[in-house]
């Protein structure tokens, strides 16, 4: 996990080309592919109701893992084959079972890995906006948001929720700025360091415009 979010963050900062980021991402590539070819893409689970946990065997990708993949367009294309697998996997229900790992004794829970769509229809965004955004993003960049139907509808209903000067001010029902729940939102979510008046504002607003941007949308200026 550690290495896959190091990777990431190599690859946001623009260093797809160093041969030590190439060699990490192979390496996280290469797991990717076994689990997605083995039958624990299908049934990674191991145990009985509370103690049912992912199986040491499985490697499921990790938001990390997303990210990095979402910064190397060129990588991508190199492992064209894999990424599709990818695409049909993240595309499939979530498990009913929350994604918990066993440490020891202990089951850990892992919000970090991916086992399928997060959000599937417009209340899981509601509880998790900031985390929808996140996954809203990554998945334009890695291409898969305009080929998905039911994501590119999503995004859609949050764009006609901006009012008539472009700003998203909590949807039609109104709310107040969303909090984060997701430990992988917090490097890019708030950019406000204070989130009052106008300003709670910001963040979601510049995120909807870069992923309907990232996604290939035109840029309507107001």
């Amino acid at each position: 996990m550690l290495r896959e979010a190091s990777a990431a963050a190599l690859a946001q900062a623009g260093y797809e080309s160093d041969p030590r980021l190439r060699g990490a991402a192979s390496r996280a590539m290469e797991r990717l592919r076994d689990f997605l070819l083995s039958p624990l893409a299908e049934k990674p689970w191991v145990g009985t109701g509370a103690q049912k946990a992912i199986s040491e065997d499985a490697d499921p990708p990790s938001m990390h893992l997303l990210i990095m993949l979402a910064h190397m367009p060129v990588f991508r294309l190199e492992h064209h084959d894999t990424m599709e697998q990818l695409f049909a996997y993240l595309s499939r229900p979530l498990p009913k079972w929350e994604p918990r790992q066993r440490v020891g004794d202990d089951l850990i829970p892992s919000a970090h890995l991916a086992l399928g769509d997060p959000i599937p229809h417009k209340p899981a965004i509601g509880a998790d906006l900031a985390g929808a955004l996140l996954w809203l993003e990554t998945m334009a960049r890695l291409g898969f948001l305009a080929r998905h139907e039911s994501w590119s509808r999503l995004l859609d209903r949050l764009l006609d929720e901006r009012d008539r000067h472009g700003v998203w001010r909590g949807g039609r029902a109104g709310s107040v700025p969303p909090v984060p729940v997701q430990a992988s939102v917090w490097p890019t979510y708030p950019l406000e360091q204070v989130q009052e008046g106008e300003t709670g504002w910001t963040d979601v607003t510049f995120r909807l415009s870069l992923v309907a941007r990232l996604s290939g949308r035109p840029l309507e200026f107001v």
